[in-house]
């Protein structure tokens, strides 16, 4: 019996243990699902912390962005009301001269129409006395009057009339002043240049070439092709002129003809034009796609694709050279762009800071600080250089920074250096008005011969617009923005030839600088000594060429790279008379006395120095 009970207890708990467990089971359950949604839970809060974080990043940033541009409008605000101010003033100061301009022709009328009012009583007096009848006391003398004898048959009424219309022209509207008191009168400058040949004579024929006046548009001069003088006065023919300004020109040693009849059609021979409209149609519909104007033009919009093409003139340099070695020294050194030279943003081109970009309404003294050395200590260094190999250089001078520093430009003066032109500023001319790069251009000539006393025969912009040689071919007898030949070549513009000695990127030491270039003055003189030896070769064997040497003062002017220079002025003093060392003004007088073109600006009857 108690067995039985055990085993009664025994089941009953078996059962109770069953039940606590099922319900224990059923609790691990649930909290196993609170512990899932407690962690999801965390994940989301985490996922929305993250993005929390990132919207804050970016708020920042759109803060910091907001910041600057309001700080960039503040400036520009604070510019704008300081050229307001300047402008208000300046303003304010013409109004000022204005009226007392206007204020002295009030007197001035004043003292008119008192003066007439006299004349006028004295006519009308003269006039009642004349119809009472002839008397002695009634005739005024002849001195006395400003009429004649018209003046009796006048009316009081006519008088009047002409009294206003005289008081109206007087006046006239305060448009009409205002015009005539703001005209801008530009001073008139001159460049002469004595034209000389190799020899350092000056020719005995029409051996001078007048310079244009500054200010003034060379008129287009009369050439063989156009005037009709007699049979015996006709220098060359019509041909000759086209294909010397073609740059197929004959000169010492250059006996060849171009061969017209060896080219076809107009589009071969360069002259742009196509044979017929049936041929320019048939173009256009083959290939629409693809067709152009310019398509099959070798010149055009002043481009020139073939230049001398196989009929190369042999040019006699001096003492029978066979290279004509011409150093040319940038001086820009404080004409670059900067925010204390009115600029909208810092300089950032060709300094020690390679790829370093221009800051916007900011200045950069690292960049100032790097071209205020070419000023102070490089271009005194390449100047001890030159001078004491005694050799000739050509100077690109920015009128800006020449006028910033006097001193530098007599040292080149007293040298002996050809100092031309860089133009007013280092800037790109691409985007300027043709109107403010003419004044660039007459306003660095005015600081040339301020400092100099000579106007520059040449420029080079570097930089140059559409526009740049139409201005400089009435200002200079060259320029040398191009880089299309190894020989110098005529244009026709403003209606007469205007020289172009071309320029190199290639021997130049804006490389020190860029990047893949040289990288000290031992690459630099290497490069230079095999392009001389290479130009030497040719030159013997029949072809003299021009090599350029380009030199900045704040590149170059280091001790270094001005070490590879003066070796390489060592170098080419080895080679004797084959090497003749010159300016760019050297090059460009030997180039008119001997192939200035037949025809082309000469007038007719005079020969034409070859």
């Amino acid at each position: 019996a108690r067995l039985k009970v055990y085993q009664e207890e025994s089941a009953l708990l078996e059962r109770q243990l069953i039940e606590q467990r099922k319900d224990v089971d059923h609790e691990v359950q649930l909290a196993h699902a609170d512990s899932r949604n407690a962690k999801a839970e965390a994940e989301r809060l985490h996922h929305r912390l993250e993005t929390t974080c990132s919207e804050n990043q970016n708020n920042k940033a759109e803060l910091e962005a907001l910041q600057e541009t309001l700080g960039k409008l503040r400036r520009q605000n604070a510019r704008q009301c300081a050229q307001s101010s300047a402008k208000e003033s300046f303003l304010q100061g013409k109004l000022s001269e204005f009226e007392s301009v206007l204020q002295t022709r009030d007197g001035e009328i004043g003292t008119l129409r008192e003066q007439i009012q006299g004349q006028l009583e004295e006519v009308t007096q003269h006039i009642a006395l004349t119809t009472q009848g002839p008397s002695e006391s009634a005739i005024l003398p002849v001195e006395s009057t400003t009429t004649n004898a018209t003046t009796d048959a006048l009316t009081m009424a006519d008088s009047q009339q002409l009294l206003d219309a005289f008081e109206d022209a007087v006046t006239g509207s305060p448009e009409q002043v205002l015009v005539e008191e703001t005209q801008i009168h530009e001073k008139e400058l001159t460049v002469e240049i004595p034209l000389l040949n190799h020899e350092g004579l000056l020719p005995q024929q029409t051996d001078s070439i007048e310079a244009p006046t500054m200010g003034e548009e060379i008129p287009p001069q009369q050439t063989a092709s156009t005037a009709t003088p007699q049979e015996d006065d006709i220098v060359g023919t019509d041909q000759d002129d086209h294909d010397i300004l073609s740059g197929l020109t004959n000169g010492p040693d250059n006996d060849s003809k171009f061969d017209s009849e060896s080219v076809d059609t107009p589009i071969a021979r360069g002259s742009g034009d196509m044979q017929d409209l049936e041929s320019f149609e048939e173009h256009v519909h083959i290939w629409p796609r693809s067709w152009h104007d310019n398509d099959g033009r070798s010149k055009y919009e002043g481009r020139d694709v073939i230049g001398y093409g196989s009929n190369v003139p042999k040019p006699m340099w001096p003492n029978m050279a066979k290279v004509a070695l011409n150093f040319v020294i940038h001086y820009e050194e404080g004409s670059e762009m900067c925010l204390l030279h009115g600029d909208n943003a810092s300089e950032s081109r060709l300094t020690e800071v390679v790829g370093a970009k221009p800051l916007e309404a900011q200045r950069n003294v690292n960049i100032e600080s790097l071209h205020d050395y070419g000023s102070r200590a490089g271009f005194w260094r390449l100047h001890r250089l030159f001078t004491a190999k005694k050799s000739k250089c050509t100077v690109f001078a920015a009128g800006m920074a020449l006028e910033r520093n006097p001193q530098a430009g007599l040292a080149m003066k007293e040298a002996g250096w050809e100092v031309a032109s860089h133009g007013y500023r280092l800037m790109n001319y691409q985007d300027t008005d043709e109107k403010t790069e003419q004044e660039h251009m007459e306003r660095t000539i005015a600081i040339h011969q301020k400092i100099l006393g000579d106007a520059p025969a040449g420029i080079f912009l570097g930089r140059p617009s559409t526009n740049s040689r139409k201005l400089a071919a009435r200002k200079f007898y060259y320029d040398s923005d191009s880089y299309s030949d190894e020989l110098p070549f005529w244009t026709l513009e403003n209606g007469s030839p205007h020289l172009v000695i071309p320029y190199t990127l290639s021997q130049n030491d804006m490389k020190f600088v860029t990047p893949g270039g040289f990288a000290n003055g031992a690459e630099f003189h290497k490069y230079l000594v095999e392009t001389l030896d290479t130009l030497i070769a040719e030159g013997r064997a029949g072809r003299p060429k021009i090599m350029t040497v380009a030199l900045h003062c704040r590149i170059s002017g280091r001790p270094g790279r001005a070490a590879g220079i003066s070796q390489f002025i060592d170098h080419a003093r080895t080679f004797g008379s084959d090497v003749w060392i010159c300016t760019r003004e050297d090059v460009a007088r030997y180039w008119y006395d001997a192939y200035y073109p037949k025809g082309g600006g000469t007038p007719v009857g005079k020969t034409v120095v070859r």
